[in-house]
């Protein structure tokens, strides 16, 4: 289901980041396809899918495509903005340079503000979402988008030598988990299905997936996301730097299970088993 999803929504990011014909700002638009359209796991796309069939009932996500798409823009300007020199400075996404080594910063910078507001507008404009529906789609993703960035400028205070567990989990909570947490409400909003649920399964989950990634960070490679070491290098602050390797994969297995859990109050059906492996997927991963 999910290599379904990141077709459907490859398609429509494709669609979406269309440059209209003879703009002279085509360099815009053709590095926001760099990075849009780079690959990806679409965790984000298949959480608002997934949400939206286990809570309507129906096979075809098509409904909730749109807010599915508005998300990836908004995960992929967080991206573009925290490889930038100010911020992570990072030469490496997903194997490929970075949007500024390749387009330059200023127009990284215009890339990853246009996909942020692209993001709400899609939002607000979901065809098969009646005018209030999308109108709190558009207030909620801002919301999160707002409090993902406060994470971001969390980060970049953040330090090995000064920050504590209790710290390191609000600040992930924020940054990673805001995106998350909100591709699984958006789903269930589109389904006219209660956001609750969904909202405690993505925050939960979003540092389960946060604790993965820093683990990537000592052993993985370039492709898993970002240059191998480089947070070690920078002196931030991980889950692996406060609480050591082991005490990082036993809460882990911890949040795997809690996230488990906390879909039980979801319809039993197929879509739920997936979510419930994705989880254990996830506390295995790779890459």
């Amino acid at each position: 289901m999910i290599n379904k999803v990141a077709s459907a929504v490859n398609a429509e990011l494709d669609r979406l980041l269309s440059c209209p014909k003879d703009a002279p700002y085509a360099k815009l638009y053709e590095a926001m396809r760099y990075s849009a359209l780079s690959g990806g796991k679409r965790i984000r796309p298949y959480l608002c899918a997934e949400f939206y069939m286990i809570c309507s009932g129906k096979s075809d996500f098509s409904p909730a495509l749109p807010y599915a798409a508005a998300v990836e823009m908004i995960h992929t300007s967080s991206l573009i903005h925290d490889d930038l020199p100010a911020m992570d400075n990072d030469v490496l996404r997903r194997g490929k340079p970075t949007n500024h080594m390749v387009y330059g910063v200023a127009t990284a910078i215009l890339a990853g503000d246009t996909l942020l507001l692209k993001g709400c507008e899609t939002a607000a404009s979901n065809p098969y979402m009646t005018d209030s529906v999308n109108s709190a789609a558009a207030a909620l993703t801002a919301r999160k988008a707002c409090g993902m960035m406060a994470g971001q400028q969390t980060d970049l205070l953040s330090s090995v030598f000064t920050a504590t567990e209790r710290e390191l989990i609000r600040l992930q909570s924020l940054k990673t988990g805001c995106l998350l947490s909100l591709s699984c409400m958006l789903g269930s909003l589109a389904a006219g299905y209660p956001t609750d649920v969904a909202e405690s399964f993505g925050d939960v989950y979003g540092l389960l997936f946060q604790m993965t990634d820093d683990l990537l960070d000592c052993d993985g490679t370039a492709e898993t996301g970002k240059s191998r070491g480089k947070d070690e290098r920078d002196h931030k602050a991980t889950f692996v730097t406060l609480l050591g390797e082991k005490k990082t994969r036993d809460a882990v297995s911890a949040l795997c299970a809690r996230a488990q859990k906390l879909l039980s109050p979801l319809p039993d059906c197929e879509g739920r088993d997936r979510l419930i492996e994705l989880c254990a997927s996830t506390a295995v991963r790779k890459k």
